[in-house]
């Protein structure tokens, strides 16, 4: 094959890369016009033998060797018919070659096209098996998440059940413990009316020198009586007694009296 440039012996003009003859004795190259060789006979019988090809001798060097059968044709045409021709060739060459292009072309576009739809597959195909696994953990991530709200709905609920029973067991109590101080109350008061006909005798084994007679009380108004002097003592009053079982308290003469129940109305004397 002839290098780009090279140039025909006969019509000095660049030779076709492809379509030449190359002397296998001088190496002059030569191209198919100045050769007057048609392109289909070049082809069939150059073009599918290529020993031939290599074993082809130019018109000048035939002639330096014995006249026998020989398929050379005279080289040179007149310069009229060469450029011709050349011409020809030149625009044959030109609708091929743009032929050609707009073929490639459109093979090319085509190969490109079938490119870009392999590749996008091939990105959907991927991305789907990256993101399955990651889909499968969200769900179960949701999953979780909806149980343990669940569990902390029901959790809300268990909690108020606890408030709303913590708060009856407390109305509860304060009403038993409010009960509890009334009877305990209506206990001692029937308690001491039952004694209310009894005498209790103090001292009489000494002289008597100032006699005093009291009701009998029972134990815890005898406590609560003792808690009530002491806190007369302490808050300066006056008079403290006991009628009928009741204990009660003065500071002065014009002051009004307090009923003494229990320890707690003690307690908020001032």
């Amino acid at each position: 094959m002839a290098s780009k440039g090279t140039v025909c012996a006969g019509c000095f003009n660049i030779v076709d890369s492809r379509r030449h003859l190359k002397c296998s004795t001088c190496d002059s190259v030569y191209d198919l016009i100045c050769l007057n060789v048609t392109k289909k006979r070049f082809n069939s019988f150059y073009g599918v033998s290529s020993d031939k090809k290599r074993e082809w001798t130019c018109p000048k060097c035939s002639n330096k060797r014995p006249k026998g059968y020989n398929l050379n044709t005279p080289i040179r045409m007149d310069k009229e018919t060469s450029d011709q021709m050349n011409n020809e060739s030149l625009a044959t060459n030109n609708v091929t070659q743009r032929s050609k292009s707009r073929s490639t072309n459109q093979i090319n576009m085509s190969e490109g096209v079938d490119l870009i739809n392999t590749i996008r597959n091939e990105i959907r195909t991927t991305i789907r098996d990256e993101l399955a696994p990651i889909k499968k953990q969200l769900g179960d991530l949701r999953d979780s998440v909806e149980y343990m709200s669940k569990q902390y709905d029901d959790l809300i609920k268990t909690n108020d059940a606890i408030i709303n029973d913590y708060q009856n067991l407390k109305t509860e109590c304060q009403q038993i413990r409010s009960t509890a101080s009334a009877m305990a109350v209506q206990l001692d008061t029937i308690e001491q009316y039952l004694r209310k006909n009894n005498l209790e005798i103090q001292v009489l084994l000494v002289p008597i020198r100032l006699c005093m007679c009291l009701s009998f009380s029972s134990p815890s108004n005898k406590a609560l009586h003792a808690a009530a002097r002491a806190k007369a003592k302490e808050l300066s009053y006056k008079f403290v007694w006991v009628r009928d079982g009741r204990i009660f308290m003065r500071k002065s003469e014009t002051s009004d009296f307090t009923h003494v129940r229990n320890g707690e109305v003690l307690e908020k004397l001032k």
